[in-house]
């Protein structure tokens, strides 16, 4: 993961060994990766006031303290996959494009789909319902308005283009087996 960066970081007016301490202090570097032992963000990520009310990751810091300034636009991203950890040595600049590849790559990128996805209004027992509806004129008003959706996410259903995963087969199958 990393920290999006429009501004960059660079620390050449801020590195003072007061600096530099006030940081290291809140690292725990007892393992591999070296753990950020103060305040995280929900995701895991440690952060570090820079200035006041200016707030930076915490292995943006790490690596502007010890590896120079991040451009803007570039990422701090993870080798180790570990939000806390600040080991300069595990950590890498990139594109927000080369972190989601990296994150690909790693089997680390998993959406939410049908009903674990948080917006979900239908169930896949709707959507095969759905799907085995006859078309006919209005179909797709009429369904929509009885499931509570609009018309633009019912035709997505009805095109498999949204809830790709419930299978046409699935659908028919499921209708064969009810009694």
């Amino acid at each position: 993961m990393t920290g999006r960066n429009k501004r960059g970081l660079d620390l050449a007016s801020l590195r003072s060994e007061r600096f530099a301490d006030r940081f290291w202090s809140k690292v725990d570097p007892g393992s591999d990766c070296w753990l950020w032992t103060a305040h995280t963000q929900k995701a895991g990520y440690g952060q570090f006031t820079v200035a006041k009310g200016q707030f930076f990751g915490a292995h943006c810091v790490s690596f502007a303290l010890t590896k120079g300034a991040i451009p803007p636009g570039m990422s701090v991203c993870h080798h180790c996959d570990n939000p806390p950890c600040v080991n300069p040595d595990h950590l890498f600049l990139g594109t927000q494009s080369d972190n989601a590849y990296d994150m690909l790559a790693k089997g680390r990128a998993r959406r939410a789909r049908g009903v674990e996805h948080p917006s979900a209004r239908l169930t896949e027992d709707d959507v095969r319902t759905i799907r085995l509806t006859p078309p006919d004129r209005g179909r797709t008003r009429r369904l929509a308005e009885a499931y509570g959706v609009s018309t633009h996410a019912m035709r997505a259903v009805l095109s498999g283009k949204t809830w790709a995963h419930v299978l046409p087969q699935q659908a028919e199958f499921s209708k064969q087996a009810q009694p």
